[in-house]
């Protein structure tokens, strides 16, 4: 097949993240099985008008910048030029990789279209976007759904993929992300004293502050216990963070990482006792199967995506209310119980022997291919 993906940033953008490695590992390995993959996506500082890369073509035909709905117009517009000039009539079959922001395929392209959302963003436009931006973000989501809810969707998880269902969608498929982190072949040694670690960007909707607020609670009874953020993000946010470090006089006790590579990665999670997540809300909690392979149970809020990545009770523990003080103490008691803890980290360990990439590109190819025949 001859695949076109429409996306907002690519892997080689500085600001890539979750979704840009999820359409890459997918996209590089249908290259390796004989496939054509094309990938238009946005032109950022430094960047060429096109490349290729793991063997995909890499269009980049103008500039976007975030939060400006007249940068979005504008970009879509030349978008579409860019497609009809150049590439139309040329693929199978095109995916809009919806994140966030729809490129409106269908209204301009020649092929069969699949929307692929890795989450229904919702509340997260209020978290992420200045006013008086977010309520274009939220009505624009809600409104593709509806005006292309006949059409065939893509997602990563159950928790979006009922999201999409509540709004009319008919047709909705689910490709389970792989993991670009190789299990470990048994549990690792741990860190001698309490180690917690919250692995995510460092942006409002992650809700990092309930995390420090819980660790709070949590270094009373284990004076001992470090909480380690890995993650970069806004400045603005990081500032909030560290404010709120200062206030809880945990200045010593709460570690900073900012980006660290995957082997690095590897070893603090490798260390840590317990993952935590306060996200708001996650198309796929890839942090938690991260951990996972390193034998390293999660304590979630509940939340769509997140619900989806622990296995309650078994691999982690999904709070029953998403609040500091019951995340900490789910932590709490995985801490004092050694017996518990080595329970969920053995089931953690295997569970994340399930997730691979090969396995993903299988099953997405899969879909394409019902929808092209």
């Amino acid at each position: 097949m001859k695949i076109l993906i429409f996306s907002w940033r690519d892997i080689k953008n500085p600001k890539s993240g979750g979704a840009e490695v999820l359409t890459h590992e997918m996209a590089k390995r249908w290259v390796k099985r004989g496939h054509q993959v094309s990938l238009v996506s946005a032109r950022f500082p430094g960047s060429k008008a096109s490349e290729t890369t793991d063997g995909i073509k890499i269009f980049r035909p103008a500039k976007f910048f975030q939060y400006s709905p007249f940068s979005y117009l504008l970009y879509l517009i030349r978008t579409a030029k860019f497609y009809q000039k150049n590439l139309t009539g040329k693929y199978d079959i095109i995916v809009d990789q919806v994140h966030g922001l729809p490129f409106f395929t269908p209204f301009y392209v020649k092929e069969k279209v699949i929307l692929f959302p890795l989450e229904v963003a919702k509340e997260i436009w209020r978290y992420e976007i200045p006013f008086p931006f977010w309520p274009f973000g939220w009505l624009l989501e809600f409104a593709y759904i509806k005006l292309f809810r006949n059409r065939p969707f893509l997602t990563i998880s159950p928790s979006t993929a009922k999201d999409l269902k509540n709004l009319g969608v008919k047709n909705v498929s689910i490709v389970t992300p792989g993991i670009s982190l190789q299990p470990q072949p048994s549990i690792p040694r741990k860190s001698q004293s309490p180690l917690i670690v919250s692995l995510s960007r460092l942006t409002p909707m992650k809700r990092i502050e309930a995390t420090i607020r819980a660790f709070k609670i949590i270094s009373n009874d284990f004076p001992r216990a470090k909480l380690l953020l890995i993650g970069q993000g806004r400045k603005s946010y990081l500032q909030k963070l560290k404010a709120e470090i200062k206030k809880s006089k945990l200045t010593r006790k709460v570690i900073f990482t900012s980006f660290v590579r995957e082997k690095k990665k590897q070893e603090f999670l490798s260390q840590a006792w317990v993952l935590v997540s306060t996200s708001l809300h996650e198309g796929w909690g890839l942090n938690v199967i991260e951990a996972a392979t390193c034998g390293t149970p999660a304590v979630v809020y509940r939340v769509p995506g997140l619900v989806d990545a622990v296995q309650d009770r078994k691999t982690g523990v999904i709070c029953k209310v998403n609040t500091p003080e019951e995340l900490a103490k789910e932590v709490a008691r995985i801490l004092t119980n050694a017996s518990l803890r080595k329970k969920f980290s053995q089931n953690a360990l295997e569970y994340s022997r399930q997730f691979d990439w090969e396995k993903s590109a299988k099953e997405g190819l899969a879909v394409l291919k019902k929808i092209v025949a």
